[in-house]
């Protein structure tokens, strides 16, 4: 059976390994802010067990415009330079704990939207994958600068799956794009449909 992953760009993620010890409070973000100015969010980290945990960082960037850059400041209170886009120190958290991180965008003027995923791992290489908050953001010329989290649940389900999938909270959504990890839209929905046929696309995690 053919699995595919997915955490649609418009609106619904569920990343991660559902028994991890560490994982993020949220799931999506969504971050609307002025091109002159930063974007700045500070997601919650969580222990669900009773022992410390511990955890590494990566940044990736599916969708992000080549002109802006990034910053994250983890648990051990580094802030790493611009672009840097994985930790060189384990983070950790007490049993039970729970404590920010923090990602900064700073758009230089360019109007532009996009995407950032914050991933957290078991492991220094980055191979055990623990959870991961997707952020989505929209700079424009016009719109006032403000952080927004979004309480919405939207979701797929099943999740993963193998030949379609459906959503939950579909208040305002209109058309569903489907990208590849590297940015790619591979599928368009123009419209709201009860379910979403993917059996033509590879196993893999898309947005």
């Amino acid at each position: 059976m053919r699995l595919k992953i997915f955490t649609l760009l418009i609106l619904f993620c569920t990343l991660g390994n559902i028994y991890a010890q560490v994982n993020f409070v949220k799931d999506i973000i969504v971050a609307n802010a002025k091109a002159n100015e930063d974007i700045h969010y500070y997601p919650d980290v969580i222990n669900n067990g009773p022992t410390q945990a511990e955890f590494y960082w990566k940044l990736t960037k599916p969708a992000f415009n080549a002109g802006w850059q990034s910053q994250v400041c983890d648990l051990n209170g580094i802030c790493y330079a611009w672009n840097v886009d994985k930790s060189t120190k384990v983070n950790k958290l007490p049993g039970y704990g729970t404590n920010q991180m923090s990602v900064q965008i700073k758009s230089n003027n360019i109007p532009d939207t996009g995407v950032v995923i914050l991933n957290i791992y078991s492991d220094v290489n980055y191979t055990n994958l623990l959870d991961s908050i997707s952020i989505f953001l929209n700079v424009a010329v016009t719109n006032s600068a403000r952080n927004i989290n979004s309480d919405t649940e939207i979701s797929a389900y099943p999740n993963p799956t193998s030949d379609y999938f459906q959503i939950n909270g579909k208040s305002g959504v209109s058309k569903i794009e489907v990208f590849n990890m590297i940015g790619k839209k591979i599928k368009t929905f123009e419209k709201y449909q009860n379910s979403y046929n993917v059996r033509d696309l590879r196993n893999g995690i898309y947005l």
